[in-house]
């Protein structure tokens, strides 16, 4: 008996049945036969027992009957053989189901269609997928094979030369050592010379060449100044032009004096300026030349705040050289509380009159003090 057998037999639906079954036996196929346990399962589950087999009557009492009159006694006659029971016949066949309704087995069968065309695309589009992956590694063993049989081309450049050190011509045209710079230098310098030598200069390690160049070579502006701070770091020197491309400088007197304060200041350890005071547009330029030069540290305060001993303090604390910028900036009730403050950390302060404006004034005070207090230590 099949799933839809008993689904007959039993008047539901297949889908009905094939739940039930499911949850007991697993996962079941409308044409697999059922076995006996299966069928019981259904019928318990269901609530539907199949018919059972008609059984005989059982025998009828024999009637009873009023006793006889006496009789003459019977004659003798020959001895009877009891007669057998007949036997019982057999049970009658269940009567057939009636047909099941044609609604739930259309939606039965159209949910299993569905179902098998949804696994039938899904395997479709998988194998069209493996046959596009075998077709990419065959071309791609292709490829592999024909690169491997293949001998690779010939280099068309002709090999280079090996490079010979500067140091070694120089020695085979009869310069000795000692002067190899001073005829590289009066080469260079000569314009004619230096046009037709660079072209034919090569070097192994640009990066190296160009951080000595940097490192060894400063474009400085006509100032003394610029000069001396040149000659001080032992650094060749080129003029600059424009001016505004000096190293030190820039084309400033600001940058010129700012510098120089750096530089100083570097020397002597002076690593923390605390500023107070100033314009606002000197102030502003202050803090742009502060960025380009790593000494010292300036901390700018603005002075036209209400005096405050607490903020003084805590700006003081570990700076080297607390500086007054413009009387006329600074109040005297904030110079008396910045003083009182930088005398009670042991710092030095100094004092920017109102005669000397801008960042260059500034500066060169304070390279004037750095000067003095080298010379005091």
């Amino acid at each position: 008996m099949t799933l839809i057998d008993l689904a007959i037999a039993l008047k539901v639906a297949p889908a009905k049945v094939e739940k039930v079954l499911k949850r007991r036996f697993g996962k079941l196929h409308t044409e697999d036969r059922l076995t006996e346990e299966q069928v019981a399962f259904a019928q318990r589950s269901l609530g539907r027992a199949a018919p059972r087999p008609a059984t005989a009557p059982p025998p009828r009492a024999p009637a009873a009957h009023p006793e006889p009159a006496p009789a003459a006694p019977p004659r003798p006659s020959p001895a009877v053989t009891p007669r057998p029971p007949e036997p019982a016949l057999p049970a009658a066949a269940s009567p057939e189901p009636g047909p099941v309704e044609p609604a739930g087995l259309a939606r039965h069968f159209e949910r299993r269609y569905e179902g098998v065309r949804a696994e039938l695309t899904t395997t479709r589009e998988a194998l069209a997928a493996a046959e596009r992956e075998r077709d990419a590694l065959a071309q791609q063993v292709e490829r592999l094979r024909t690169a491997a049989l293949t001998p690779p081309p010939p280099d068309p450049s002709p090999p280079s030369p090996p490079r010979t050190p500067l140091s070694s011509i120089l020695d085979r045209v009869g310069f000795d050592a000692a002067r190899h710079g001073e005829v590289l230098a009066a080469a260079l310098a000569h314009r004619p010379v230096a046009r037709r030598l660079l072209p034919l200069l090569g070097v192994e390690d640009a990066e190296a060449v160009a951080r000595i160049l940097t490192e060894g070579v400063r474009r400085i502006c006509v100032a003394a100044e610029c000069r001396e701070m040149a000659e001080a770091d032992r650094v060749a020197r080129v003029v600059a032009r424009p001016a505004a491309t000096c190293a030190y400088c820039a084309g400033s007197d600001n940058g010129r004096a700012y510098a120089a304060m750096s530089r100083a200041c570097a020397a002597a350890k002076v690593r923390r300026v605390v500023v107070v005071g100033g314009g606002d547009d000197s102030r502003a330029d202050l803090r742009r030349r502060a960025l380009d030069w790593p000494a010292p540290e300036v901390v700018l305060v603005e002075g036209k705040r209400r005096p405050d001993s607490a903020r003084a303090r805590a700006k003081v604390q570990g700076a080297d050289l607390v500086v007054l910028w413009g009387s006329t900036i600074v109040s005297h009730a904030e110079t008396d509380v910045w003083k009182a403050a930088a005398e009670a950390a042991g710092t030095p302060v100094i004092t920017v009159g109102s005669g000397q404006k801008g960042v260059a004034s500034l500066a060169r005070g304070i390279t004037e003090w750095v000067g003095r207090y080298s010379r005091a230590e």
